[in-house]
């Protein structure tokens, strides 16, 4: 479990974000919804701990199954474009490679793998991201800007491959400007708070 509680997120002085208490069950997937600069991006990343500028309390449960705290995935690829997809599975750490080649089997990538990630189409990249971020076995995955990552096309086999993630203990949370739908957890920013729904 991750609970944030007394939450408030600084910039530029300000207060942006407030948080009462956000608890993320193990297991689960739960959505944050807010409209475009809301500050969606901005809780992903402080939750994920890109930024630091907050008071509150993020508290990690459990942690010690697991090596890392969270994976953040993002709008823009990050991946080693001029590298294979296999190749880009190595990088985060080799002890990690099976793992991750699971997940991209379930995502229909097998033909893909020995091909340069600049090659594929960008929703194969996204995929291939996916793929790492479940396959390193993260406390958290976090998917900011989820709306935007995944076509139609690829939301099946997301959804998979979320489900395998959330069978095996994990949290996911996926922001979004647009509603998603059956989510163990929603929340909402409204007016710099966030409420759960």
């Amino acid at each position: 479990m991750i609970q944030i509680n007394d939450l408030e997120i600084i910039k530029n002085k300000r207060k942006i974000l407030e948080i009462l208490a956000m608890n993320l069950n193990d297991a689960s997937i739960n959505a944050l919804v807010g409209e475009e600069k809301s500050g969606k991006s901005l809780l992903a990343s402080t939750i994920h701990g890109l930024y630091s500028n907050y008071q509150g309390i993020i508290d990690f449960h459990n942690l010690n199954k697991r090596k890392k705290n969270s994976y953040l995935i993002v709008k823009d690829v990050l991946l080693l474009s001029d590298k294979t997809a296999s190749d880009n599975f190595s990088f985060p750490t080799k002890e990690y490679f099976e793992a991750i080649r699971e997940y991209s089997f379930l995502a229909g990538l097998e033909n893909d793998l020995e091909r340069k990630v600049s090659e594929l189409p960008y929703s194969k990249q996204k995929l291939i991201e996916l793929s790492i971020g479940c396959g390193i076995n993260p406390q958290l995955l976090i998917i900011d800007d989820f709306d935007l990552c995944f076509t139609n096309q690829s939301l099946a086999l997301v959804g998979l491959l979320l489900s395998k993630f959330k069978t095996d203990g994990g949290i996911v949370l996926l922001t979004s400007s647009l509603n998603i739908p059956e989510m163990d957890s929603s929340f909402s920013i409204n007016n710099g708070k966030v409420v759960k729904l």
